[in-house]
């Protein structure tokens, strides 16, 4: 990683389903790049940082 944040999670948000498994039976998961939905849950978590600051990183 080159020093950026990418994970949302710093912020109290959350994105579920980013990846999922499309077979139950080996239970491998895939990214998911649209073959499900995914939701963006903000607040499910207290924010470590501000909205604005992760923006700018």
């Amino acid at each position: 990683m080159n020093g950026a944040l990418a994970n949302e999670k710093y912020t109290g948000c959350a994105r579920i389903q980013k990846t999922f498994p499309p077979d139950f039976l080996t239970k491998k998961t895939v990214k998911n790049t649209g073959q499900v939905s995914s939701y963006f849950v903000e607040q499910s978590q207290p924010a470590i940082i501000d909205h604005t600051t992760f923006e700018m990183v």
